[in-house]
This record gives C-alpha cells, structure tokens and sequence, in this order.
C-alpha cells in the first residue's frame, strides 16, 4: 500500500556508546541540518531509538512522489553523517500513519522542539509534569506514575 510516509534509518557501531552524550548531541545536530533542507516536503516527522541499536526518522511527505527528491538531497549531505553509524538506509511507504494522529503530533511537536532549539536546560521532570498535567492527570496519578517508572529505569 502506498502511503506519504517513509524512514531514513542510520545503524549506530559501538563507538556511540562509549560517550552516548555527546554523539548524542551530534546525532541530533546532523538530523536537525537534514531537516532544514528537507523541511519543504516534510509535513510531519519524528525519530525514535530502537534496542539493535539504531534510530529511524519517520517523515510523512506532502506528497508520495517527492519521495525521490527527499533521499537525494540527504544523499546529498552523506558527508555530515556522524562516523559513530556504520549504515544508513531509506524506506518507502512506511506504516507510521497507523499512528493516532494525536500520536504523531505529539511526535512531530517534541522532534521539531529538540531539533531546532535543543534545549540542554529542560528539565525532564517538569516536561513530564506538564504533560501528565495536560492530560488531566491528579496528583496522585502522577505520582504513581513517577513511582512506577522509577522502577523501570531503576531510579
């Protein structure tokens, strides 16, 4: 099935790891160059971290044909790609719009944020709160929440 949506993904070696901070900082700083030049055809996108390890960045085009247009022009700044990813590969009509719309707002909103304004300062907790807040979450449930994900990450 044909969809707007598709995926950039960039496999990361073991050397990311070793200072995870600051390629992170990298990594990031090379997807937000390759969103300013394909910012045009992109009407939504978001990246995601997988476990093996790598990272895709989802991008819902305008239009399905621009497709082409958008991979070369990243091809295109292959140059700027961090050393720490050992392959990189595009994908075409992706299954992201199985997402809630909500979903991928939520998505595109965060990833444009970190991105362009890369904010070292934000404080999670307080992202998180608001959020929760926002989503008319009471005290008490939000500190269930933040009980239970202390437990997850091992806090």
């Amino acid at each position: 099935m044909k969809t707007n949506w598709m995926h950039f993904e960039l496999w990361l070696d073991k050397d990311y790891w070793k200072d995870r901070e600051k390629n992170n900082e990298y990594l990031l700083h090379y997807l937000a160059d390759i969103y300013s030049r394909i910012y045009l055809y992109a009407d939504k996108i978001f990246y995601l971290f997988e476990p093996n390890p790598h990272l895709f960045l989802a991008i819902r085009l305008h239009r399905q044909k621009d497709y082409n247009e958008v991979v070369k022009i990243i091809r295109r700044w292959k140059w700027q790609m961090p050393k720490f990813v050992e392959n990189y590969k595009f994908k075409k009509n992706t299954k992201d719009g199985n997402n809630a719309e909500g979903f991928i707002y939520i998505m595109d909103a965060i990833t444009k944020y970190n991105l362009i304004y890369r904010q070292k300062d934000i404080e999670l907790g307080h992202l998180i709160h608001c959020i929760l807040n926002n989503m008319g979450l009471r005290t008490d449930k939000e500190k269930f929440f933040y009980k239970l994900m202390s437990r997850i990450w091992k806090i």
